[in-house]
């Protein structure tokens, strides 16, 4: 697994890998607007690279503190970007209580309505585990 694509400004951190049929966003500290943007793009780039097949988003942000207003609406358009490209299944290894609500309120806005801690994971290898299942049972 190498690293594809990596951004960070003086509040946050990130880099965007691909393993088998699972892109994998590694996140730390905050998430605002300048940053956000980049990810955007660098992830829309990467989708695009992959989407010919089905796959996965995890999101590894233990140390992920929250999204600000700006960066919460990026999410938002990366994540109907990410659902249009084939991608059918997500996990989270995230912590913040506040993170994790801004994450379940991104999913309940495009109707996905499992309860979003069945998507929780401690680490990356229980998120990775949980990915590749669901995608077996769409393959």
């Amino acid at each position: 697994m190498s690293i594809l694509r990596r951004g960070k400004d003086k509040y946050g951190s990130y880099e965007i890998t691909v393993e088998d049929s699972i892109l994998i966003v590694s996140v730390k500290g905050a998430f605002g607007e300048g940053l956000v943007n980049n990810y955007t793009r660098d992830l829309t780039t990467t989708i695009d690279s992959i989407s010919h097949k089905k796959w996965g988003y995890l999101a590894y942000a233990l140390e992920l503190e929250a999204l600000t207003n700006q960066g919460f609406d990026y999410l938002k358009t990366s994540f109907a970007y990410s659902v249009a490209n084939n991608c059918i299944a997500d996990a989270y290894c995230v912590t913040s209580p506040l993170a994790i609500a801004q994450i379940d309120k991104i999913r309940q806005l495009f109707d996905l309505h499992s309860p979003v801690e069945e998507r929780l994971f401690n680490d990356l290898a229980s998120a990775k585990q949980f990915l590749h299942e669901q995608l077996e049972q769409f393959s």
